[in-house]
């Protein structure tokens, strides 16, 4: 195989690149197991993009990256390439130089030097015998005319000798033609005693890299009471070959190559001349199947990355189970699958479909929980009944959803008669903001410098989650409890029990994990991570009063007053000022008192 050459741009550096001979495919990507590395891009997924060749033809397939693959400007899940194409991932391109239309060098067999006449046994089988187009077969062997005797041309007369030769080889050629049936079938019923062809082929894995025997290829000779298959055997044999290629054959190819594999132990232990012709046979149909193999599991790639971005998993992942079910029901579809890649794919794919099926059920309760909480109906019925529709869920839990969609959808419907109160808006920072905090040693410039304590809070937790410092910490989601499990970049992971009713009344309780940003994550759920937060100091403590303030938490701010005037108790006077004006009333007299965790009015 002559190899591929790209030129490619990522990151702001140019670079080309050009496959080693024999390489049927190419992982492109930011991970450093790639054969191409962009890893100064981004956008690009550490496994983007797989270019490969197969059955001559080379084919980029997308690795259901974050960001996509664009041939030529379009976006493509998989597409055929040419030389002249440009392919986009991410910020990066890569321009197809040259490519190649030829099977590996494993596929397509060099015939080598023949051997001389005085072997006949070596010859191989005559054209009409051979199975029906066989992939890629050497030409027959034709035997070199003999020297030609000295020249009868009259001495003394010029003329070109080489004409004279010329003329002598065409006819010794096509007598050798005419005469070449009768010395096959002369040699199929006789036993030579110099080279012995059996049936020890080594053996050859059923796939498109299927490597075949050389044609004649001399073997040792069998004992003397191994035997020989007679003329009509062979012939026999030939037919039954013939009908496994035929094109009006309707059996699948995997009951052909078994037919063939069954055919193979018929022979064992008796000699012929067929060992390249079952061979090449084998390759022929192994070949074709692997193009039925390739064309149902592109198309089931494809369809399952279109599903995973419409946030399908519930068929998703059962496109996916249904095609490694298929490949591994049978021998033959795994050999030729492993070899296709398929493996890597069937290996790495479930893991990844799951991680996003549990994201997506984490993002969708988020939402349906968020609604209800405002009493928006019209909202939570549409976010559940995606959830209950479209997650990879057990069956109980999915009915169970679709029960607490009829009754969001009864309360719905009395909403919408006036026979419950409207759903209420989100808290609004701008509009409903809190009055202005005084100016003191809490807060220097009043309003204004809150956000140099709220801001390195976020920071902080994030950090504490990674390092596991945090793992255990407990908060709300929306009134279901949640346990930080752990952090990854700038999200933290929680572990959330979400109960469910039956029909009976009783609840079910269903634990899903919720991966997202601060945020992204209700306010009173952060502000019980931040009071949390390991060796938190006075600077945390006001840091999460602000922070309540910012987001009209009024029912969790004394607990944070009460918290913060513990940890420095000097500031109990201007944390006074501070709540008076929040709360808009006057200073107390004597202050605010602790009652019940709280630091409250007297």
């Amino acid at each position: 195989m002559s190899p591929m050459k790209m030129e490619i741009t990522s990151g702001g550096r140019r670079f080309t690149y050009g496959s080693r001979s024999g390489l049927l495919f190419i992982r492109v990507g930011s991970g450093p197991d790639n054969d191409i590395v962009l890893d100064g891009d981004a956008a690009v997924s550490s496994l983007h993009a797989k270019i490969e060749c197969f059955m001559g033809q080379w084919r980029v397939t997308d690795q259901m990256s974050d960001s996509g693959t664009r041939l030529n400007g379009e976006a493509v899940y998989s597409a055929d390439l040419k030389a002249g194409d440009v392919l986009q991932m991410g910020g990066s391109t890569l321009r197809i130089v040259s490519l190649t239309d030829t099977m590996p060098p494993s596929t397509a067999p060099t015939p080598k030097a023949a051997p001389k006449a005085a072997a006949p046994a070596s010859l191989p089988p005559s054209p009409a015998d051979r199975p029906v187009q066989p992939p890629s077969l050497p030409r027959p062997f034709v035997p070199q005319a003999q020297p030609v005797a000295a020249s009868s041309r009259p001495a003394g007369k010029k003329g070109n000798p080489w004409g004279g030769l010329i003329t002598l080889g065409f006819i010794g050629l096509v007598v050798l033609l005419v005469c070449l049936p009768v010395i096959i079938e002369e040699l199929s019923s006789s036993t030579p005693d110099e080279i012995w062809v059996t049936d020890e082929a080594p053996e050859i894995p059923v796939g498109p890299e299927t490597v075949r025997p050389e044609p004649g290829a001399p073997r040792a000779k069998p004992s003397a009471t191994s035997k020989r298959l007679t003329s009509q055997e062979e012939q026999a044999v030939r037919a039954r070959l013939r009908t496994l290629t035929d094109r009006s054959n309707k059996e699948s190819w995997e009951s052909r190559l078994e037919a063939l594999d069954a055919l193979v132990k018929e022979l064992e232990g008796r000699d012929h001349a067929l060992g390249y012709l079952l061979e090449s046979t084998r390759l022929s149909l192994a070949n074709s199947l692997a193009i039925e193999l390739s064309r149902r599991s592109n198309q089931d790639q494809s369809d399952i990355f279109d599903l995973a971005s419409q946030e399908n998993f519930r068929e998703a992942i059962a496109r996916l189970t249904s095609l490694k079910a298929f490949l591994e029901e049978n021998p033959y579809r795994l050999a030729l699958a492993d070899r296709a890649g398929l493996k890597d794919y069937l290996e790495r794919t479930p893991g990844d479909l799951a991680a996003r099926n549990e994201a997506f059920i984490g993002r969708q309760f988020l939402a349906v929980d968020g609604a209800l909480a405002l009493d928006d109906f019209k909202k939570a019925a549409p976010a559940l009944e995606k959830l209950a529709r479209d997650a990879h869920i057990d069956e109980e839990i999915r009915n169970l959803m679709q029960l607490e969609l009829q009754s969001i959808l009864k309360l719905q419907e009395k909403q919408t008669a006036g026979e419950w109160p409207p759903a209420r808006a989100p808290f609004n920072k701008r509009k409903w903001k809190l009055p202005a905090a005084p100016k003191s040693s809490l807060l220097p410039d009043g309003d204004s410098s809150q956000y140099r304590f709220i801001n390195p809070l976020r920071d902080k937790l994030v950090k504490a989650a990674r390092a596991g410092e945090m793992k255990g910490a407990q908060t709300l989601v929306y009134g279901c409890e949640a346990i930080l499990e752990s952090g990854d970049g700038w999200r933290v992971t929680l572990k959330v029990s979400r109960a469910l009713k039956r029909e009976d009344g009783s609840l079910k309780l269903y634990a899903y994990t919720l991966t997202e940003q601060p945020s992204n994550l209700p306010a009173a759920t952060v502000v019980r991570l931040y009071e949390q937060i390991p060796n938190a100091s006075r600077a945390e403590f006001l840091g999460a009063l602000c922070y309540c303030f910012d987001n009209g938490l009024m029912e969790d701010a004394p607990r944070l007053a009460l918290k913060l005037w513990k940890s420095d108790e000097s500031v109990k006077a201007d944390l006074d000022a501070l709540l008076a004006a929040k709360l808009s009333i006057e200073v107390p007299e004597g202050g605010f008192v602790e009652r019940d965790g709280r630091l409250v009015p007297p």
